[in-house]
């Protein structure tokens, strides 16, 4: 089960180019980093290829997490009693 989620390709968010936003920033606060918040942004001379996008599951918190080039962050997850279960969606993007 899923905690919490913010996703930059959220349909939800209205005035949103949803093909060429991605994850610009990430943030955290609280006494166990539990309370996260995103930046996206959009980048007009970029696409995204939501058919490829990819989830990658990252529960070491002392490992760092690595992508492909040419792919960008669009979406995070986290469950876990401390939000330190991570769900990452990196979608590939290409130039218009």
């Amino acid at each position: 089960m899923m905690a919490w989620r913010a996703d930059c390709a959220d349909p939800l968010d209205e005035g949103r180019n949803f093909d060429t936003t991605i994850m610009t920033g990430l943030a955290c606060r609280g006494g166990n980093c539990d309370d996260v918040s995103v930046q996206c942004t959009a980048f007009p001379e970029f696409e995204a290829d939501d058919a490829n996008c990819v989830d990658i599951v990252h529960t070491d918190g002392d490992r760092a997490v690595s992508f492909p080039d040419d792919t960008a962050i669009r979406a995070v997850a986290c469950s876990g009693r401390h939000c330190d279960d991570m769900t990452i969606t990196i979608c590939p993007f290409t130039r218009r």
